[in-house]
């Protein structure tokens, strides 16, 4: 079977971590199935005019596994949705016409994340016949990021879709109720093996109780929730750290709140690390805290599984597909007293969560085979 993927957005390079899940998707599907492509069109904001070229360039990528074909161009409508998907189909299908050339048809093309991808397997499923099945990804339209207009002219492109998915049953009650024409399942994002293939006898046991946030640091993530939380942790008595991974316009008032804190000592920023180094940091920890306002998914709970890592986390559309009572807890959002009250839970009582068994349950609902299995299932079922 030839899949051609569609994203709505994709990793530049190695070091770009923008999409960095729809490549490890690819790879993953590859290893299974005939052949996968990718065929992306990123158009980058105003902003790039200085630091990018000016007009739409395609660079091609033929490592003989994922051949993939990406697009750039300035979004000169950043505004005008129509103008801009029109300008996604124009440029697009230049791309599929040069793809095919090398490649055939594919048998299904799969739209990573809606968006103006829909729009171009739309156009290619109307002129050549070609199914496309829609998995989305995005919080945008939950968080009202979009306009609710915006939102079913963008939504609108899967209505011809073969199939559509969403990454959390969250997310698939919220698109079955904007887009009723639809029947969106639910289908999760897949854990790298690389996270399972961490012995469990090599985690580490800390002397210290550490806990361990991984994202990006803008108000969404609520990690000032966190380090205010574990700052009356510490007054209580509980000798423990924390570990904060990544980097955002938040970075610098996080730090400022934990200096104010006299939590110097206590906490460590680490900024932005390499994707391949995140579950080596993790085995340091001994919990992993997720304090989302929002997540459609929040794959970085199921990472953490994997390594055999119990999960604190909010109430924010994604982690209550993750989370189990054997492998963490869940918590309101915006909730200091919940989240001290579940950080002080999980310090005293970690012997009650089972590495084994964490990981154990993770592997049978998020490993790269039991994803793979559901794809080539929902590939076999709109194949023509």
């Amino acid at each position: 079977m030839h899949i051609l993927i569609i994203p709505s957005w994709y990793p530049k390079d190695e070091l770009d971590l923008n999409g960095c899940f729809f490549k490890e998707h690819a790879h993953a599907m590859a290893e299974s199935l005939d052949k996968v492509g990718v065929l992306s069109v990123t158009f980058r904001p105003l902003y790039h005019l200085f630091s990018d070229r000016l007009y739409f360039y395609r660079e091609v990528e033929l490592d003989g596994v994922v051949d993939t074909y990406r697009g750039f161009g300035i979004n000169w409508f950043p505004k005008c949705h129509r103008a801009i998907s029109l300008l996604h189909v124009y440029h697009g299908y230049k791309m599929f016409k040069e793809y095919i050339v090398k490649h055939e048809y594919p048998d299904v093309i799969h739209v990573q994340s809606s968006g103006y991808a829909s729009f171009l397997a739309r156009y290619i499923h109307k002129k050549h016949g070609v199914p496309y099945i829609v998995t989305e990804h995005c919080s945008a339209f939950q968080r009202r990021l979009v306009s609710e207009k915006a939102s079913k002219y963008i939504l609108s492109a899967n209505k011809q879709a073969s199939f559509c998915t969403a990454v959390s049953s969250a997310l698939s009650d919220f698109l079955n109720a904007i887009l009723p024409e639809k029947k969106w399942t639910v289908t999760p994002n897949m854990v790298c093996d690389d996270f399972f293939k961490i012995e469990l006898s090599e985690l580490k046991a800390t002397k210290k109780f550490t806990f361990i946030t991984v994202s990006m640091l803008n108000q969404n993530k609520s990690i000032d929730l966190v380090i205010k939380s574990f700052s009356r942790l510490v007054i209580s008595g509980f000798d423990v750290k924390l570990h904060i991974i990544g980097d955002g316009p938040e970075k610098e008032n996080l730090i400022l709140l934990s200096n104010r804190l006299g939590l110097a000592k206590k906490i460590t920023f680490f900024g932005s690390v390499a994707r391949k180094v995140i579950p080596h940091e993790i085995v340091q920890a001994d919990a992993l805290i997720v304090a989302s306002k929002f997540e459609t998914f929040g794959v970085v709970a199921a990472e953490a599984m994997a390594l055999g890592k119990p999960v604190i986390a909010t109430r924010c559309g994604g982690p209550e597909d993750i989370v189990t009572k054997d492998s963490g807890l869940l918590i309101d959002s915006n909730s200091e007293e919940q989240m001290l009250e579940a950080m002080a839970y999980m310090v005293k009582h970690k012997p009650f969560f089972v590495p084994a068994d964490i990981r154990e349950y993770c592997y049978g609902m998020f490993s790269k085979k039991a994803i793979v299995r559901k794809y080539k299932s929902i590939y076999d079922s709109v194949k023509i």
